[in-house]
């Protein structure tokens, strides 16, 4: 039984990895050159204002790794989860793909180009060249408090976490000292790899398998497998 359980699975994966790959190439495609006319001919702020410290000319993969890891804020992170034990997998399984597609690629992607064409400014200071003063106050003000919403969602999700048991699928109880465990130790392993990458010989993948072995080490050791 379970070996059919596990396949289904594989199927529903491998059908999502198809969208997402067959997305790229269409719909992001489209995002590229007919909406924001991406030209590789023009010049970055990391390149054209390079100071060292700010602003330092970086190779894609890192770049992309660190926005990977980034990209997650309290909707996708708790959204998909709540609709889980709401609708069931199917529903969530849409809002997953389609979300990331239509939405939350659109959103960054968006984000991303106009940062990238006005400096590396933020948003706030982006839209100040297009509104009023009085839009952009409210609009800073609406920035304001939606952070503190995300601020205040994130620390009673991790709050939780920390101090209450969690019973895991093969009826193991695992306390929220392991999860803090391994909380920090997902904090400190960007900095080792960071540090390996720049001083060492180390190649990309080899530092991301090391830094992911021992990330599943203290799983191991925590429970958490």
């Amino acid at each position: 039984m379970r070996r059919y359980t596990l396949k289904n699975i594989l199927v529903v994966v491998g059908i999502g990895a198809l969208i997402l790959v067959l997305a790229y190439f269409t719909h992001g495609k489209f995002l590229s050159e007919k909406v924001f006319e991406l030209d590789d001919a023009r010049v970055v702020p990391s390149v054209e204002i390079e100071d060292g410290v700010d602003y330092v000319p970086t190779d894609a993969k890192y770049l992309a790794s660190q926005h990977f890891s980034a990209i997650a804020g309290t909707g996708p992170v708790t959204g998909p989860v709540i609709a889980g034990m709401t609708y069931g997998w199917f529903p969530t399984l849409l809002w997953i793909l389609f979300g990331t597609i239509f939405i939350g690629c659109v959103h960054d992607m968006g984000a991303l180009v106009a940062s990238i064409r006005h400096k590396a400014a933020g948003i706030a200071d982006t839209m100040r060249n297009y509104v009023s003063k009085r839009v952009w106050i409210l609009f800073n003000l609406f920035i304001f408090f939606t952070l503190v919403m995300i601020i205040v969602a994130f620390t009673d999700i991790t709050t939780s976490s920390f101090v209450n048991t969690i019973e895991l699928a093969d009826g193991k109880v695992v306390g929220g000292g392991a999860i803090t465990t391994s909380s920090i130790l997902y904090l400190i392993l960007p900095v080792i790899m960071g540090l390996l990458l720049k001083y060492t010989k180390n190649s990309y993948c080899r530092t991301r398998v090391w830094t992911s072995s021992l990330c599943e080490d203290e799983r191991l050791s925590s429970g958490l497998n």
